[in-house]
């Protein structure tokens, strides 16, 4: 992991410690928006991780499944991958309608 992202994944953590979500989303953003390039599940983990923020402490439920569609779609068309079985179960159990 770069350090910057390590820098903003702990500040992030800090942040939802000290009950300062917003902050704390903000931060796990900025890694998403990030030019640098990351493995893809380190995205996937990242968003995720910003869903369950929002949904644990917030009413954004259209935010969080933005987070998750952009986590997960990107997996769907392909063949071989390496993401977690999981993160389609939560993805489905969160959102099927």
């Amino acid at each position: 992991m770069e350090p910057v992202a390590e820098g903003l994944w702990l500040l992030a953590e800090r942040f939802e410690e000290a009950g300062c979500i917003a902050q704390a989303v903000k931060c796990f953003e900025a890694i998403c928006q990030s030019h640098v390039s990351f493995l893809p599940i380190f995205e996937v983990k990242t968003r995720l991780r910003i869903a369950m923020i929002l949904l644990n402490y917030t009413d954004n439920v259209t935010h969080a499944k933005s987070h998750l569609e952009r986590a997960v779609s990107p997996y769907f068309f392909q063949s071989s991958t390496n993401v977690p079985i999981s993160v389609f179960i939560v993805f489905f159990a969160l959102f099927d309608e």
